[in-house]
């Protein structure tokens, strides 16, 4: 087992009911953003904006809050379990016939790459007057990057 505690790390937590990018683009969601409580003074004030405008008018159209909060990750061998105060989540990679993770092509959402298959044991969440409890899900596992267009 590996604990990681390096860089920031953000977190939406929210619902995405909706099955295309197009969708989650024309009615959004709702949903809180939790950055890493290591974030120094000068990244929270860029952070301040640049979470809430860049990854919360993306994802959602009511951002319920932004939270500075201690994050904790352990990951190994094809799983990971993430902690906060209002909430974990412990995700498993589904593996394929072939002992691999199964992938999956043509991701929703632009931002995502390497996208695979996950089997979610547990999920909980409890903030803002909201509360989800899931047990036995499926979910992706995917990196994720953001960058702004390039400055004409």
């Amino acid at each position: 087992m590996v604990s990681t505690s390096q860089g920031l790390r953000p977190f939406y937590i929210g619902d995405l009911p909706h099955s295309t990018f197009a969708e989650v683009v024309e009615k959004g969601s709702e949903g809180a953003i939790y950055i890493s409580d290591n974030a120094t003074a000068e990244q929270r004030a860029i952070l301040d904006s640049l979470a809430v405008e860049a990854i919360g008018g993306v994802l959602m159209k009511k951002v319920l809050g932004l939270h500075y909060v201690p994050i904790g990750v352990e990951e190994g061998e094809g799983w990971v379990h993430f902690r906060m105060p209002s909430g974990e989540m412990k995700m498993e990679l589904t593996k394929g016939n072939d002992g691999m993770p199964v992938r999956l092509e043509n991701a929703t959402l632009p931002f995502l790459s390497n996208v695979k298959a996950a089997h979610t044991p547990f999920w909980h969440w409890s903030d803002h007057g909201r509360h989800f409890e899931y047990r036995n899900r499926c979910g992706t596992w995917a990196d994720f990057s953001m960058a702004s267009a390039p400055a004409r």
